[in-house]
């Protein structure tokens, strides 16, 4: 399984990769920096993620918008995608429909993230 992490913040992509090697430390998890970033590795075939958590606040193209414009790509309709936030604008959250884009609400501490990723990828392999 190919897992990626988008955040425009370094230290939350390495606590968030750290947290899924805590899990299982035979997964690699790959880091990107911006929605940009991972839009263009989606495009150019260069990244084919099996798993893919974005961080929601992130300048210029967002997690919102990023997913939008991943799900309107050639195979990435039904790419599981987990929108990664502190909090969540319900307005927005409504917004999407979609079975395959989940939430989860980023943890005060670093146990607290690997309990909560361990629960949701418990969750996500029972689908």
């Amino acid at each position: 399984m190919v897992i990626v992490v988008v955040d425009d913040d370094e230290d939350d992509r390495v606590l968030f990769c750290e947290a899924l090697l805590e899990i299982n430390p035979h997964q690699p998890c790959i880091a990107i920096e911006s929605g940009q970033n991972i839009v263009a590795c989606l495009k150019e075939g260069t990244l084919k993620p099996d798993l893919l958590f974005i961080d929601v606040n992130m300048p210029l193209l967002g997690g919102y918008e990023s997913v939008d414009i991943i799900r309107a790509l050639p195979g990435m309709s039904a790419l599981t995608i987990v929108l990664i936030s502190t909090e969540f604008n319900p307005t927005l959250t409504a917004h999407f429909s979609d079975p395959h884009v989940k939430f989860l609400k980023k943890p005060d501490s670093f146990s607290d993230l690997v309990m909560a990723l361990r629960g949701f990828m418990a969750s996500i392999t029972s689908e």
